[in-house]
């Protein structure tokens, strides 16, 4: 009877260890989404820095040639 109990509980903490496996799955699935999604953005903003400094140089450059 012992034993059949100590089985019974063995069975559950497997089930449980289990379902904890997978939620850790399905997270790291996530935050791999997530941390895509930040690089993009990331690189989103540093071209457009990029793009408004290359813009200025350009003003910059037109006026100076008109300047002179």
């Amino acid at each position: 009877m012992k034993k059949t109990e100590e089985i019974a509980e063995n069975q559950k903490t497997l089930a449980s260890l289990d379902k904890r496996v997978e939620a850790h799955k399905e997270l790291s699935g996530i935050y791999g989404q997530w941390i895509d999604i930040v690089t993009m953005q990331q690189w989103t903003a540093f071209h457009r820095g990029i793009t408004g400094v290359l813009i200025i140089l350009g003003i910059a450059l037109v006026a100076l040639f008109f300047s002179t």
